[in-house]
Parts: structure tokens; C-alpha cells; sequence
């Protein structure tokens, strides 16, 4: 009975153990790769200022064109209501051309 006790809380800390050499092992392996490339973007950047100057501009742009296109979306969508709800069309004179769209 006491053996089994023994055996289980050696494998836990065994297992607490191996579970903390991995972590190390994955620490010291994954050290340097994120500041490695943040040093190789930042001196990409550095070399090429044009790029970083012209983000503003690309997302004013960017802008421009998405609120021209909602306009001409609603604009679309505008000629398209007044061409279905045209004044001038003549009203059926019998009732089975009507078509009741309920209450709102």
C-alpha cells in the first residue's frame, strides 16, 4: 500500500520535472527569433523611409475609395427605387393586380 504511494508521487515529480525541462528547452530555443526579426524589420524600414511614409497615404486612400463606393452603392440603390416606384405608372383599376404587403 505505502509502495503505491510512492510510486505515484515519484511519476508526479518526475513529470513536474520534465515538464519544467521542456519549458527551459523551449525558452532558450525561442529566445532570440522574435527580436531578430523585429531588428531585421526595423532596419528593412530604416533603409527603404518611402514605404513607412507612405502608409497614411495608402489608408487615406484606402478610405476614399470605400466611402466613393458606398455612395455609388446608395446612389444605385436610389435609381433603382425610383425606377420601380415610378409616379406617372397608372394605378390597376381591378383588385387582383394589387398586392398587399401587410402592416409594418
Amino acid at each position: 500500500m505505502i509502495s503505491n504511494w510512492i510510486f505515484v508521487i515519484v511519476m508526479i515529480l518526475l513529470a513536474i520535472l520534465a515538464y519544467f525541462i521542456g519549458l527551459t528547452r523551449g525558452i532558450s530555443g525561442s529566445q532570440h527569433l522574435y527580436d531578430d526579426g523585429w531588428m531585421a524589420a526595423e532596419t528593412y524600414f530604416k533603409q527603404h523611409p518611402e514605404l513607412v511614409q507612405d502608409i497614411d497615404k495608402m489608408l487615406d486612400d484606402l478610405y476614399e475609395e470605400h466611402e466613393r463606393e458606398k455612395q455609388q452603392k446608395a446612389r444605385r440603390l436610389v435609381r433603382e427605387l425610383d425606377e420601380m416606384f415610378d409616379p406617372e405608372c397608372p394605378l390597376p383599376e381591378d383588385d387582383d393586380n394589387i398586392l398587399d404587403g401587410g402592416t409594418y
